[in-house]
């Protein structure tokens, strides 16, 4: 009678085990998608990006270099997951619509996925204003 009890709470325990593992594995790709669009906003505030190009009227906004720069610093930040990422962004003016004219542009919006066999397993959105830096 007590063998069937001393099952019960061993496969109660590997159960919770194997519930915590999972999530804890979960949480830690998400933070760490996270992560990599809060450094983004770090980056671009450091460089300064909007404020002096918008106060400086010989200077556009190089719109390949500021996703260059994004890119790079999602890739520092997710090259040891062993995970693929897929980035989308898009350029917004001043009411949030998308636009390619270089004078509108106020904003970046990026959408950084990571993905593991062609599922997502994690996504991340961000908005940083240009102008505001």
């Amino acid at each position: 009678m007590i063998s069937w009890i001393k099952y019960l709470v061993i496969g109660g325990v590997i159960f919770v085990s194997g519930i915590i593992l999972i999530t804890n594995a979960g949480g830690v790709r998400h933070s760490t998608n996270v992560t990599a669009t809060q450094e983004v906003q770090i980056a671009t505030k450091s460089a300064q990006i909007g404020g002096e190009m918008r106060e400086n009227t010989d200077n556009k906004i190089d719109k390949k270099a500021i996703v260059n720069n994004m890119i790079l610093d999602i890739a520092k930040t997710h090259k040891e997951q062993g995970k693929d990422i897929e980035v989308d962004y898009m350029f917004l003016d001043g009411s949030g619509n998308k636009t390619s004219n270089d004078d509108n542009i106020e904003s970046v919006q990026f959408l950084v996925k990571i993905m593991d066999k062609g599922k997502i397993i994690s996504r991340s959105e961000q908005r940083i204003d240009l102008k505001k830096y």
